[in-house]
């Protein structure tokens, strides 16, 4: 939205009794203390009646504003923190965060698409609650890269815990994910191949009755390790 146009929404409301423009091209709001300094300055002896209040919201505090850094020895500027409630449900970062990137919830938890190239290319960043695991499943036109970013998965029985080395599923390759520990675990899946797609994807229905083992060995596949699973797991009914 052009700035026009959103200072006069701004200048609209009640509560407000003036809307400023100001240069942020250093990424703080020092050009707007200045401009309201300028203003509100008494012309005759170049000091202020009143002390201006630059109040933060959301989860802006003293450690992580650089415009406390610049001001904090200013007798005539003070801040202020919280404003709107300490207990904020929402601030600007987290709603812009949550639009770029929407979730998309499941069963398991979440993911969310943070990047996609085509439909050759496609990276999420999953996010499996304690307790959770995803179907038994496999992909026919891509392949899948996985890091743990924080906590850890068992994929396929063995565990990959987080900042460990990052391993690889192949198209076609039987692979079951489950989190057996007390907090998330959030993983980035880099997916590539000829199609990546939600619907790609096979899962293995429970059959207690089918003792097939799927890749019985331990096995290793450019450096991924693997570890067979038997058919037959609890399918979530999702796709991932």
């Amino acid at each position: 939205m052009p700035i026009e146009e959103r200072m006069a929404l701004l200048n609209e409301l009640l509560v407000v009794d003036e809307v400023i423009d100001f240069n942020d091209d250093d990424n703080t709001a020092c050009g707007a203390i200045e401009k309201i300094k300028e203003m509100y300055k008494d012309v005759f002896n170049n000091k202020f009646h009143k002390k201006i209040v630059f109040c933060n919201g959301g989860d802006r505090t003293a450690e992580n504003i650089p415009e406390q850094e610049r001001y904090k020895t200013d007798e005539w500027v003070s801040f202020e923190f919280g404003v709107g409630g300490k207990n904020k449900k929402n601030s600007s970062s987290w709603i812009l965060e949550d639009y770029k990137n929407a979730r998309t919830e499941r069963p398991w938890g979440y993911y969310r698409v943070i990047h996609q190239i085509g439909k050759e290319v496609k990276v999420k960043e999953l996010v499996i609650e304690p307790g959770k695991s995803l179907s038994n499943q496999y992909h026919n036109k891509r392949n899948e890269l996985w890091y743990v970013m924080k906590g850890e998965v068992v994929m396929n029985g063995v565990v990959q815990k987080e900042h460990g080395p990052a391993f690889l599923i192949p198209k076609e390759y039987w692979h079951h994910a489950i989190n057996v520990s007390d907090k998330p675990c959030h993983i980035l899946e880099c997916q590539y191949g000829e199609e990546c797609i939600e619907e790609d994807i096979i899962r293995q229905p429970l059959d207690e009755n089918d003792s097939q083992q799927v890749n019985e060995n331990e096995s290793h596949y450019n450096g991924g390790t693997y570890v067979g699973l038997v058919r037959g797991q609890e399918d979530d009914g999702y796709p991932d």
